[in-house]
């Protein structure tokens, strides 16, 4: 009997371990706003860091001037793409735990006229080129050796000055 009892409480306890996630329903495979958050970062940075890389290759001769300008500007695009990506996942962030707020913030925003968006896009593009100016200028310092100025590549001693 006692055998019998444990074999129909384990066999209970595997059911409800198999069935439970069957009963929570479907989950969502959306990733975490966190998540795509870092990952419009991540992007970012290396769309900053090939800017510097492509700099420093032009500056030694290994690539032509034509070249470097469309690179930068194709790098550019995507470091501004990832930054507004990661704005507006900031801007989301809070909305999405105080519900309705987000309807009404944007009801609010399709009022305003074509002139005042178009004006409001414009200055936003101004603040997007300087913050990205600020953070490739930031990428630079950190890659010029301390001693002579000369441009290194991360964590490795200065070709000029050994520094």
């Amino acid at each position: 009997m006692i055998p019998v009892l444990v074999v129909v409480i384990v066999a209970l306890t595997v059911l409800a371990w198999v069935a439970l996630p069957l009963r929570r329903g479907p989950r969502s495979d959306a990733p975490l706003p966190s998540l795509e958050l870092e990952e419009a970062e991540a992007d970012k940075r290396s769309a900053l860091v090939a800017i510097v890389d492509i700099e420093n290759e032009h500056a030694v001769g290994k690539l032509s001037r034509p070249d470097l300008d469309a690179l930068k500007a194709e790098y550019e695009a995507r470091a501004l793409e990832a930054l507004r990506r990661a704005e507006a996942l900031r801007e989301e962030q809070p909305l999405s735990a105080s519900g309705g707020q987000a309807d009404q913030r944007s009801s609010r925003r399709s009022r305003g006229t074509d002139e005042r968006s178009s004006r409001r896009s414009r200055q936003e593009e101004w603040l997007d080129d300087d913050e990205l100016e600020l953070e490739i200028a930031a990428i630079r310092e950190r890659l010029r050796c301390p001693s002579c100025g000369a441009a290194r590549a991360p964590g490795a001693p200065c070709d000029r000055c050994g520094a």
